[in-house]
């Protein structure tokens, strides 16, 4: 590097080399070029997404527990974006711009879609206090196939009593009225009293994914949406993520 710069940059000093005042001022110039790269490419993203809304479309509980609390990140860091949260157990048409981005439970099979698994996530069965003799609450009847709800109804043997249409609302009403149910292991916050049943029982997992459509992949909007979500799961578990298109 002395010969290229055509000045001495380090000196060595008995076991370890050290920057000369040249050196320094030279580290100094490279971290103000990258600093100006930054600000540049910040600014060029800015433009890019200033003025625009990105809609993510999602089931309650995903929103609620895990993306909701990381929010104030999101909109600190992308001022001018708007953001609209679709919250449905029905699925939306990304190839018609139903929602830019879609974080679902299970792994695209459809369309043109690219997808990314990003955490996994497990459910449990817990009651309330009381005792119901193996009556539960459950999801509605068209959302009987899914593994949470074939893990109730072969656990507790019988249809569920009750049925509602969120995680939310079945842990409530398993809080308040004893009754059992399959929540996600997150949902079942020390206030609500809730007791985890068969507790040698294995958890049913499920994986979660960030999907959008592949004519949508070099959007800056989609692109810093859906790495912005994979940072709300991190903390979920240690699953490597992976890829499909």
């Amino acid at each position: 590097m002395t010969e290229i710069y055509g000045t001495v940059l380090f000196v060595k000093k008995k076991t370890r080399w050290e920057l000369t005042k040249e050196g320094e001022a030279l580290v100094r110039v490279i971290e103000a070029f990258e600093k100006g790269l930054h600000d540049l490419d910040r600014n060029n993203g800015l433009a890019l997404t200033s003025g625009r809304t990105v809609k993510i479309a999602t089931v309650d509980f995903l929103c609620v527990t895990h993306m909701m609390p990381h929010l104030g990140e999101f909109v600190a860091d992308n001022p001018g974006l708007g953001v609209e949260f679709v919250c449905s157990d029905t699925r939306v048409s990304l190839a018609y711009g139903e929602a830019d981005v879609s974080v679902r439970l299970s792994r695209p099979q459809e369309g043109r879609l690219v997808g990314r698994k990003t955490a996994e996530i497990s459910l449990s069965p817990y009651k309330g206090a009381g005792d119901h003799s193996g009556d539960w609450i459950g999801l509605g009847e068209e959302l009987d196939w899914t593994p949470e709800m074939r893990m109730a109804r072969d656990l507790f043997g019988r249809p569920p009593i009750l049925r509602v249409q969120s995680f939310d609302a079945m842990r409530r009403g398993a809080s308040t009225s004893g009754l059992a149910c399959v929540i996600p292991d997150s949902m079942a916050t020390p206030d609500l009293g809730l007791t985890r049943m068969m507790p040698d029982q294995p958890s049913v997992m499920r994986e979660i994914w960030v999907i959008y459509h592949e004519t949508r992949k070099m959007d800056p909007v989609v692109r810093l949406t859906a790495d912005w979500i994979h940072r709300c799961f991190e903390a979920v578990d240690d699953v490597p993520a992976r890829s499909v298109a």
